[in-house]
Order: structure tokens, then C-alpha cells, then sequence
């Protein structure tokens, strides 16, 4: 017992998927745009203040790691943040 027309044609169709889908999303990986040095360097030097905060409150450690609180508070607080 083959699949016979009907298992080619899923096959088929799940091949012209895959191509379209590959296709797509080539097309959406070339409008990235990768962040320049400065802009870089610029995300860092506002971190660097603001992780010296978060150290007193305890929301990093000693090693800039996130603990527990980070982990919990950090999206909680930017969600507050962004919904008003």
C-alpha cells in the first residue's frame, strides 16, 4: 500500500512551505540593522550608572550578576514602567 497522489501532494506542499518560510524570513533578517560602536559604547556608559543603584538595592551582586530580586523585580518594575 503506497501513499500514492495524496502523500505527494502534502509532501509537496509542506516542501513550498518550508521555501516560502525560508524566504521570508531572509527578507526580515536584512532590514537588522546591527547597533554601531558608539551607540554601544553609549548603552554601556548609562548602565554603568544605573547597575551602581541597582548594586544598593539588591538587585545585582558584587559581580553585576542579577540575584533572585533581578530576576523578579527588574521585569516587573520596567513593565510598571512601560504602562504608564
Amino acid at each position: 500500500m503506497s501513499p500514492g497522489l495524496l502523500g505527494f501532494v502534502v509532501v509537496a506542499l509542506l516542501g513550498f512551505a518550508l521555501y516560502w518560510l525560508i524566504k521570508s524570513m531572509n527578507k526580515q533578517m536584512s532590514k537588522i540593522e546591527v547597533p554601531r560602536e558608539d551607540e554601544l559604547r553609549t548603552v554601556e556608559e548609562l548602565f554603568t550608572s544605573v547597575v551602581s543603584m541597582w548594586s544598593l538595592l539588591g538587585i545585582v551582586d558584587a559581580d553585576n550578576t542579577l540575584t533572585a530580586l533581578g530576576w523578579w523585580g527588574l521585569p516587573k518594575a520596567l513593565e510598571l514602567a512601560w504602562d504608564h
